[in-house]
C-alpha cells in the first residue's frame, strides 16, 4: 500500500510503476491545481493524456496542506500505509509535516521515499530541480543558440526525471522487503 504526495513525473512514475506489480496507491492532490500534470497538452477528455497514463490504476483524494484536517488525513494515509513517496525539497515537506520523523510517529514500519533533485543535506537540498534541471548538470541538455538565447533543441528528453522514478520504485521495492525480512 502507497500513499503518493508527489507531482509531476519522477514520484508518479515511481507510484505507477508499484501500481502495475500490484501495489494499492493512493494518490494525494491539491483540490484546486490537483497534479501538475492534470492540465498538461494533449487532453484525453479534458485532463492531460500524462496523467491519466502516470495515475491510471490509482485512487486519489484531495486536500489542502492548509486544511485544519491536514495532519488528521496524512496520520491516518500513513498509517494504512507501506510506503510513502513524497516529491519535495526536504524543507517543503518538513514544513508541510511530510518528512520521515513526521510521518514515522503514524507508523513506526514505514518506508519512505523523498524524490529530491539534491538530497537532504548540503547546499543545494533546497534548491528546486526539474527533469532539465537535473539533465543539464550531467551535461546531457544539447543546446543551440537562438537570436542570442540558448534554446533546448528540439526533442530533447530528460533521462533524469523518469530515472528519479524508476530508482524510486525499486528503492521502495528495497524497502519494504529488508522491513519484511526483519532488517529494519
Amino acid at each position: 500500500r502507497i500513499v503518493d504526495f508527489s507531482t509531476h513525473l519522477s514520484g508518479p512514475l515511481a507510484s505507477h510503476l508499484l501500481a502495475e506489480l500490484g501495489a494499492d496507491v493512493i494518490k494525494v492532490e491539491h483540490p484546486i491545481q490537483g497534479d501538475g500534470n492534470r492540465g498538461n497538452e494533449p487532453k484525453f477528455h479534458g485532463v492531460s493524456d500524462l496523467h491519466v497514463a502516470l495515475n491510471s490504476g490509482t485512487r486519489s483524494i484531495s486536500i489542502s496542506t492548509r486544511s485544519e484536517h491536514w495532519t488528521e488525513v496524512t496520520g491516518a494515509l500513513t498509517g494504512w500505509s507501506d510506503a510513502v513517496i513524497v516529491g519535495s525539497r526536504p524543507s517543503d515537506a518538513a514544513r508541510r509535516g511530510l518528512d520521515y520523523a513526521s510521518l514515522l510517529k503514524s507508523n513506526s514500519k514505514l518506508v519512505y521515499c523523498l524524490v529530491s533533485g539534491f538530497g537532504l543535506t548540503g547546499p543545494w537540498a533546497d534548491c528546486k530541480a526539474h527533469g532539465q534541471t537535473m539533465d543539464a548538470l550531467a551535461g546531457r541538455v544539447d543546446i543551440e543558440w537562438v537570436d542570442g538565447q540558448p534554446k533546448t533543441k528540439k526533442g530533447w528528453r530528460s533521462a533524469g526525471a523518469p530515472l528519479a522514478g524508476v530508482f524510486g520504485a525499486m528503492g521502495v521495492l528495497a524497502g519494504v522487503t529488508r522491513r519484511d525480512r526483519g532488517g529494519g
